[in-house]
């Protein structure tokens, strides 16, 4: 006969079990969905309208996609130590060029000609095919294990929002360049990830330049300058110019576009060297004034200001340097969170997750902008667009040149300038600033010892 206490025994028992099935059946459903969850996220593209997803999708985003998306980040600047480039990069080695750049006292314009006529550097990138590039980039990804993995955990939107009013209509919304820098162009079945410092208000004049024509139901077929169009509205100014072409153009986020019908676009990038576009970014967007630069000055600069020369010590005149910029801002900051002006690609366009079909080189933009623009549509052989960022806006004027060696001496000339500035800084601050970039120099084939050829 049983005892109270044992009666008391065998029911906790008996509860313990039931807590412990039921939390085994929880789990088993968990799994169930979760494996469900992972079949439909393959299939999720056909649910998917012009970036913007239809109701049962939207259950899927909230509940399943972050947790996919969670297991398939990967942090590039953690694997700098891989890097075959960034170890060969010695503090010995850095010196050295840095100190032939001290000791020289002229400017590129007499190496360089001596290096354009032997064709080095220039041509390397020149007579690159475009096959070569694009399997660098996935030989790259690979031997990493970066390939199909997301590099920035950003949300899967774009800047059109589908509204079910039964007219298949959409509405724009925000959404940042920084979190949608792929534009879309659905007539002529193309998607480009534009970068800051790489031609980008050369790429939008084009997009521009295809939604304008499209309305009159005609595409350039003459040879003829793409000047700055009046759409919607005149635009006086470089600035007018972004903002207005940033919310009227169709722009999504790569993870959406790896996910979405428009995946089947002809897809472009367009690259630059990283050291080169990130001194191009600090002479824009540190050496003009305050008024030339509003955003800049007040976000960036004026916090430095304070804290080297004391709160409110500095006056209209005062510029921060180039050593200021690295040793202050790029070195102190996780590169997720660089302006866009200087963050790597390698955090704005996913270049190990979407499959660019197209990937070009400003070093040789007089050939692959025509390429490029030929692929979107024949009839646009021809057309010239404004690249030059310096010139007054609103004078489109043409950059292409057919003197070989006047276009290498200019790209030299660059390369210079760039290692100039690079000298400012000391061994060690290079290298931790190349750790930051090694996957854009590898992805897309430059090599630190180029800028210092000239010397």
């Amino acid at each position: 006969m049983l005892t109270l206490s044992s009666h008391l025994r065998l029911r906790r028992l008996t509860i313990l079990t039931i807590f412990v099935v039921i939390v085994l059946i929880l789990y088993l459903m968990t799994s169930c969905w979760s494996t469900i969850f992972n079949l439909f996220d393959h299939r999720i593209g056909a649910l998917m309208i012009y970036g913007n997803v239809v109701v049962l999708d939207m259950v899927h985003i909230r509940h399943s996609t972050s947790r996919h998306r969670s297991s398939l980040l990967v942090r590039p600047f953690n694997y700098w130590s891989k890097s075959f480039s960034t170890r060969e990069l010695t503090h010995e080695k850095v010196e050295s060029l840095i100190k032939l750049v001290n000791q020289s006292t002229s400017a590129a314009t007499t190496s360089s000609s001596s290096n354009c006529i032997n064709g080095i550097v220039w041509r390397k990138h020149q007579d690159e095919s475009h096959q070569t590039r694009l399997e660098r980039l996935e030989r790259i990804c690979r031997e990493y294990d970066f390939t199909g993995r997301i590099f920035m955990y950003r949300s899967i939107t774009s800047n059109r929002r589908y509204v079910n009013n039964g007219n298949n209509s959409y509405e724009s919304r925000f959404c940042s360049t920084k979190t949608c820098p792929m534009l879309v162009d659905r007539k002529h079945s193309t998607m480009v990830c534009f970068v800051q410092k790489v031609a980008s208000t050369s790429i939008k004049q084009l997009f521009v330049h295809l939604i304008v024509n499209d309305r009159n139901e005609s595409l350039t077929e003459k040879n003829e300058t793409l000047s700055v169009v009046d759409w919607p509205t005149p635009l006086s100014n470089l600035t007018a110019f972004h903002f207005t072409v940033n919310d009227g153009l169709y722009r999504m986020s790569p993870v959406l576009s790896r996910r979405s019908k428009e995946y089947s676009y002809f897809k472009g990038l367009f690259v630059r060297h990283p050291f080169v576009r990130l001194v191009s970014a600090f002479k824009d967007k540190a050496e003009r004034t305050p008024e030339q630069e509003p955003f800049s000055m007040p976000k960036y600069w004026n916090p430095i200001f304070d804290e080297v020369y004391g709160e409110g010590r500095w006056n209209h005149s005062t510029r921060i340097t180039f050593q200021q910029f690295i040793e202050l801002i790029l070195l102190r900051t996780d590169p997720y969170q660089y302006d866009e002006h200087w963050a790597p690609i390698w955090t704005r366009c996913e270049p190990c997750l979407v499959h660019y079909d197209f990937i070009g080189k400003l070093e040789s933009s007089e050939h692959d902008f025509q390429s490029f623009r030929t692929r979107i549509d024949e009839r646009l052989h021809n057309l010239t667009i404004w690249e030059n960022r310096n010139q007054q806006f609103g004078q489109p004027t043409s950059t292409v040149n057919n003197d070989d060696e006047q276009r290498c001496r200019s790209q030299m000339e660059k390369f210079d300038e760039t290692a100039r500035y690079l000298a400012q800084i000391n061994a060690d601050q290079l290298i931790q600033l190349y750790k930051r970039y090694y996957l854009d120099f590898e992805l897309f084939g430059y090599t630190f010892d180029e800028l210092f050829i000239v010397h």
